[in-house]
């Protein structure tokens, strides 16, 4: 099991943190302060073509330690986020950019030792 965290709480960022924890990982969303309310007190719940529901642990910070941080904000947030999370990745562990827009890994490798994988989805929610 890994201690993950998601760096953006908007719809991607959501369903992806209750696939991860569905998918047995310690997850963690990190976003705005209305978002991260929401979410601690109501947890995650995705209805369409993936239904499922996850009660997570949400702040506006990052707390500790992950084995891998999923960016998903929007594109224009990357270059002021990643230094906030790239100090909190365990040694060679990834920043993972699942994000609209270009240039994205380019500003994610600046702060990740462990490499950047950057991924697209289709998923419709």
């Amino acid at each position: 099991m890994a201690r993950l965290l998601v760096a953006g709480a908007g719809a991607i960022g959501l369903w992806l943190a209750a696939r991860l924890h569905h998918g047995g990982h310690e997850v963690e969303v990190m976003g705005r302060a209305a978002m991260t309310q929401a979410v601690q007190a109501s947890g995650i719940h995705v209805v369409g073509l993936t239904e499922m529901t996850a009660n997570l642990h949400a702040a506006t910070a990052p707390d500790g330690e992950y084995d891998g941080i999923f960016v998903t904000c929007k594109a224009h947030q990357t270059a002021a986020l990643t230094p906030v999370v790239g100090d909190h990745l365990a040694a060679g562990a990834p920043l993972v950019s699942l994000q609209n827009g270009f240039g994205n890994g380019v500003k994610l490798a600046l702060h990740a030792p462990g490499g950047v994988v950057v991924a697209t989805t289709s998923h419709g929610i």
